[in-house]
């Protein structure tokens, strides 16, 4: 019992606002997002502002690519953000910042009427059944492309990693069949980064290349001019055929 009492006051406590514990829903989250919040906000509590998304996952019993699901989203609603600061020591660290959450709570109209509240929330719930319904295929389809480059790559994503991904599904407007292809490519060029695999879709983008089938021909258009032109070489480098002269 007494080491029961020590590990309690060692692991510290976790205070929680009870206004943002009634609100955290009109703010746009949902239970599984409050509960990797409050798992962040624990670890930042106790000083470690970038915890492992390992450890949350043993926490909460919640698989580690769908936490990184889960992160993207609470960073695209504008609730949390990863940024980086300089250490005392001079290096540099990734940490989790929450103040965008506390300015959406700041900004709620809390005098409004909670009956509105209460049918806005459940129109909004309902919008959000229907999206998440029509997104499921989506969802299963980003969650492959995830898994597809962490096998290739041989280690997990970075938050920062899977953001950069979300990105340019999102931002960008690249097919999941184009990020697929590009790390194909990368691993063909045995360049496992997600900064190799940008350079190839900005330069199939700026060359108006957006489906498998022009990648493709784009492909065997550069494997005929690499043809071409190794032939060529090889023709100079054989020289001219010499005549052969009978000699009486």
């Amino acid at each position: 019992m007494d080491n029961f009492a020590k590990r309690i006051i060692d692991d510290g406590q976790t205070s929680i606002s009870n206004l943002l514990l009634s609100k955290y829903a009109s703010l746009g989250m949902n239970n599984e997002e409050f509960v990797i919040y409050l798992q962040i906000k624990s670890f930042i509590d106790r000083g470690n502002r970038f915890p492992d998304i390992e450890i949350i996952s043993n926490n909460t019993g919640i698989d580690k690519n769908h936490i990184y699901e889960i992160l993207h989203n609470l960073i695209k609603n504008k609730i949390m953000q990863i940024k980086t600061i300089e250490l005392s020591n001079g290096k540099t660290s990734d940490v989790y910042d929450f103040s965008l959450l506390y300015d959406k709570l700041a900004n709620l109209d809390y005098d409004s009427n909670d009956n509105e509240l209460v049918n806005k929330n459940s129109i909004n719930n309902v919008a959000k059944s229907i999206r998440t319904a029509s997104d499921d295929t989506d969802k299963l389809e980003r969650k492959d492309v995830f898994q597809k480059i962490e096998q290739e790559f041989g280690r997990s994503l970075s938050p920062i990693e899977l953001e950069t991904i979300s990105q340019w599904i999102d931002s960008d407007d690249y097919s999941f069949e184009m990020i697929l292809l590009a790390l194909k490519e990368s691993v063909l060029n045995q360049v496992r980064s997600l900064k190799y695999m940008d350079r190839i879709l900005l330069n199939w983008e700026k060359s108006n290349i957006r489906t498998p089938y022009e990648v493709e021909m784009n492909r065997k258009k550069r494997n005929q001019v690499a043809y071409k032109k190794n032939s060529t070489n090889k023709k100079v480098e054989q020289g001219p055929d010499i005549p052969i002269f009978k000699l009486d």
